[in-house]
């Protein structure tokens, strides 16, 4: 009865570990954007194309990042940037954002896609749209789920060895005067 009890709780804390690092790349990403988005501000203003692309380039530093996209105000491409190894699949089209948007996110098993009003002085310029993988976290909760099955084994036996030492000290004295009556 302990064991299927233990093995609950792994599995709890397995699936509230993974909800949390979901939800902490998606506040990264989102804090990401937030900057990108401002500072690509003036680049849309001034029409500094290069510059868009090198601010883009920057994401590469960010390992869950495959891809950014500027949109000027009309809805073409400003300045893109895309990693060398990444499968980016279908491109969504980008969602109308007001100006008042904070940000829009669609998320599928692979990736999540998140768009940003770029905007000045309450002025749209543009939107930004950042793809990002779930490909790192994934293997942070493989490394994860490995580390915690030799505890879960652990566990299991020390369980199976109080419930038998447990055991005998209960049982054991009932057995005595069990016989003992005979």
């Amino acid at each position: 009865a302990i064991t299927p009890v233990l093995l609950l709780g792994m599995t709890l804390f397995a699936l509230r570990t993974t909800r949390e690092l979901r939800r902490d790349l998606l506040r990264q990403l989102n804090q990401t954007g937030e900057m990108v988005a401002e500072h690509t501000a003036s680049e849309l203003a001034f029409m500094a194309r290069e510059e868009a692309g090198r601010t883009l380039a920057r994401l590469k530093h960010n390992p869950h990042v495959v891809a950014a996209t500027v949109y000027d105000h009309d809805g073409q491409v400003f300045a893109s940037y895309q990693r060398e190894e990444a499968s980016l699949g279908t491109w969504p089209d980008p969602p109308e954002l007001s100006v008042d948007a904070w940000m829009e996110s669609r998320s599928s098993k692979r990736c999540i896609d998140l768009w940003f009003p770029v905007t000045y002085e309450g002025d749209r310029l543009g939107s930004l749209h950042i793809r990002a993988t779930y490909e790192v976290l994934n293997e942070r909760i493989a490394e994860l789920l490995v580390s915690l099955a030799p505890l879960a084994l652990v566990l299991t036996l020390l369980a199976v060895v109080l419930a038998v030492l447990v055991q005998r000290g209960v049982s054991g004295p009932i057995l005595d005067l069990s016989s003992a009556t005979r």
